[in-house]
């Protein structure tokens, strides 16, 4: 037997009350969702010696890459290598040229850092529901030091941030964090 709220006409608005709910719902998530949307941009800047009149350095030589860095899992002297061709590549491209450690004018070493995290958005559904979603992040650093063996001391520091999701952790990604970061160097003087 039917009661009074099986009518059609009252079937059809409870079913557009509940496809309205569900585009609420999905639109909360698009924008839950949209307000992340800026995780990964790069972000670069660095810091030098203004006494240090940078044209006079002519060669480079860098350190050897970490062995391990513990707070990035997905870290190999495999990935450490690469980023020394980056910074080579991008050194070359500034006119310094690659010379033993204890030859150079300008030591370089840099350290990688990640810190995995993890997001959690609880959405509503209704009266009595809730729906929990979530993401993993990487928030990762590279920075680059330049240090003057003659003077004994750091001349330049750069460092590239950038939070990206666990599965976006790329070769093109950390290259690119290279460059952006090596685009700042050598310091141009302030008029």
């Amino acid at each position: 037997m039917r009661g009074p709220t099986d009518s059609p006409t009252k079937r059809r608005a409870s079913e557009r009350a509940l496809r309205a709910h569900y585009r609420l719902i999905a639109l909360t998530f698009l924008v839950a969702t949209g307000a992340c949307q800026n995780y990964g941009t790069l972000q670069t800047e660095s810091i030098h010696d203004e006494s240090v009149d940078f044209s006079q350095y002519r060669t480079f030589a860098q350190a050897a890459p970490p062995g391990s860095v513990p707070s990035s899992p997905r870290y190999s002297m495999l990935v450490g290598n690469r980023i020394r061709g980056w910074i080579s590549t991008e050194i070359k491209k500034k006119g310094l040229t690659e010379v033993a450690w204890d030859e150079a004018d300008l030591q370089i070493a840099f350290t990688l850092n990640g810190k995995p995290r993890t997001e959690v958005w609880i959405t509503t559904i209704g009266w009595y529901r809730t729906h929990a979603s979530t993401a993993r992040y990487l928030d990762g650093a590279l920075a680059i030091d330049m240090a003057d063996p003659r003077r004994g001391r750091m001349v330049w520091h750069g460092l590239a941030t950038q939070q990206t999701l666990d599965a976006e952790f790329s070769d093109e990604r950390t290259q690119r964090a290279v460059e952006r970061l090596l685009e700042r160097f050598p310091p141009q003087p302030e008029d």
